[in-house]
């Protein structure tokens, strides 16, 4: 199965709530979820939901620019109808959450993570055909931060408590092993912040016919 991001994906939740929770969605079996979070400044992030077991890859949030997280679970089973939250702890009342869920991923997250106090950031790919995704605030609450070069919005830049986020893509599936992927938006390093997750696929094992010996035939000297 092909690495996809699955209909099931909730919509982007933003606003000043805490927790921020998303609509109930049922996710497949064997699904990897990726949780991004945005809030203001100097806040820290707690993520559950759906009896799912959640691991933060990385966090920021420091003072004049906007506190981002990124966690990761995944599904064994379909677990049904579920929602799952982010809540906050810190500065100021901005609080965004989007999960993304994703079919044809490997069971248990390895790929790339890193955080940036910038407008652009920069992994180091760790398999061809892995698919890298971003969220990106700005303190300012500007919305009209331009996704960077192979970069898409899946969920367009949107103000919310002040600030403004918005969740970016590459444009396609395009990591190659060894190699550097930058995701971007807008041209302010001052005043924005970016997280970026590396979504691999499952990988695949040949599987080759089983290849008997052949026979040899077997004479017999007939008695006369």
């Amino acid at each position: 199965m092909a690495l996809a991001l699955d209909s099931s994906t909730p919509p982007f939740v933003k606003g000043t709530s805490n927790p921020a929770t998303t609509a109930s969605f049922s996710p497949p079996a064997n699904a990897m979820l990726v949780a991004l979070t945005e809030a203001d400044e100097s806040n820290t992030f707690s993520v559950s939901g759906g009896s799912l077991t959640w691991t933060q890859a990385n966090t920021v949030g420091v003072a004049g620019r906007n506190s981002l997280s990124s966690w990761t679970a995944f599904t064994t089973t379909a677990p049904g109808s579920i929602t799952v939250s982010s809540t906050k702890t810190g500065s100021f009342t901005a609080n965004a959450l989007k999960v993304l869920v994703f079919t044809g991923a490997e069971t248990s997250f390895s790929g790339a993570h890193s955080v940036a106090q910038s407008n652009t950031v920069t992994i180091t790919a760790t398999q061809t055909g892995s698919w890298c995704w971003a969220a990106v605030g700005d303190n300012l609450g500007s919305t009209s931060d331009t996704a960077g070069a192979g970069c898409t919005y899946n969920d367009a830049e949107a103000a919310f408590g002040g600030v403004a986020g918005g969740i970016l893509k590459r444009t396609t599936a395009d990591g190659v092993n060894g190699s550097n992927i930058t995701m971007s938006a807008g041209s302010s390093s001052a005043d924005m912040s970016i997280i970026i997750v590396e979504v691999k696929a499952a990988s695949t094992t040949a599987v080759f016919p089983l290849r008997l010996p052949l026979m040899q035939p077997i004479f017999r000297a007939a008695n006369y």
